[in-house]
């Protein structure tokens, strides 16, 4: 059986230590792709990754790759991408807040994923707008 993929979900970071580096976009790319169904924007990916900075959360078996924009006093993640079997939402988010710290105000992002919302309001996250949209 392949590995799980999915566009960005948690790691227990007790059990296995996650290793962070800075990396390229060509690093990135395939895993930024798999959160490409969930753009909010719709204006695709190459759009969504400009102006970026890109990094890459390895664990053992499982990889997260994210795109880092700012936006006034906050961090946003433009995208965010995982493939293993561990549930890397807890850790990349955390791992992104160790990043904004003394930085930013805050760390935000848009997802039409219930279930992201889930996994974040757990870790404090608060939802803080809607996005309302009518297909003419």
């Amino acid at each position: 059986m392949g590995a799980d993929r999915r566009g960005c979900a948690g790691f227990d970071m007790d059990s296995q230590a996650p290793v962070v580096r800075a990396a390229s976009l060509a690093d990135v790319r395939d895993l930024l792709a798999l959160a490409e169904k969930d753009d909010v924007q719709r204006v695709g990916l190459d759009e969504v990754l400009t102006g970026c900075i890109f990094f890459m959360l390895d664990a053992p078996g499982n990889r997260l790759g994210y795109a880092l924009k700012q936006v006034g006093r906050e961090l946003w993640i433009q995208a965010a991408g995982g493939e293993g079997a561990a549930d890397l939402t807890g850790a990349g988010l955390t791992v992104i807040e160790g990043q904004a710290v003394g930085l930013f105000d805050s760390v935000g992002f848009q997802t039409r994923r219930a279930g992201l919302v889930r996994k974040a309001k757990k870790l404090g996250y608060t939802i803080d707008g809607y996005i309302l949209r009518k297909t003419i």
